[in-house]
């Protein structure tokens, strides 16, 4: 993993793009750091499972790693990024670094985010699947859900997707990258 590791830190997260500003904020300011990477920045845009077929056969080995893709995206190695794995074995494996649990496991971590959200005044919807980010001047301000509901947000609309997925939800013509990003505060809060 070390290879795919240093490549999935050259680039912050911050300087990934949907538009082609990528040029600018991650391409040409880290491209030798890219290039001294060799090939294995370019195998982070596959599934995690194309790095370890071939690779670890035991099937034990190979089920703890879909536990740890399940653990950070909730999906097995075959549905999580290369990207997100590589760079989170390169967290863990940082002197003094800790892997730890929250209080409660899972569900705690998740009572503590919809408590929070909640007294913030914002609401947990689930099954509640988003057909499109609605825009106001540019800006999301609210979903159109499956049905033709929709729910207008106060401050921002936030979401897990990624910019590439959330792209999709846009308006034709609306694009993330574009200025002003409508997308902004949704990437910010991811």
């Amino acid at each position: 993993m070390r290879p795919y590791a240093k490549a999935a830190s050259v680039i912050p997260p911050s300087a990934i793009r949907a538009d082609p500003g990528v040029l600018l904020t991650a391409v040409a300011r880290y491209l030798p750091d890219l290039l001294s990477s060799g090939g294995a920045a370019s195998s982070l845009v596959q599934p995690y499972s194309k790095l370890v077929e071939g690779v670890v056969s035991d099937p034990f080995i190979r089920n703890w790693l879909d536990l740890l893709c399940f653990l950070l995206s909730g999906m097995p190695a075959s549905g999580t990024i290369a990207a997100e794995v590589a760079f989170m074995f390169n967290e863990w494996y940082k002197p003094d670094s800790f892997l730890e649990f929250p209080r409660g496991g899972s569900q705690g971590m998740v009572d503590g985010l919809v408590r929070g959200l909640e007294q913030h005044g914002g609401r947990l919807c689930l099954a509640a699947h988003a057909e499109e980010v609605l825009l106001t001047n540019g800006r999301a301000s609210g979903v159109r859900l499956r049905g033709g509901a929709t729910i207008t947000a106060r401050k921002a609309v936030v979401t897990n997707a990624t910019l590439w997925d959330l792209e999709k939800l846009l308006p034709p013509g609306a694009r993330c990258g574009a200025a002003p990003c409508a997308l902004r505060a949704c990437a910010a809060l991811r």
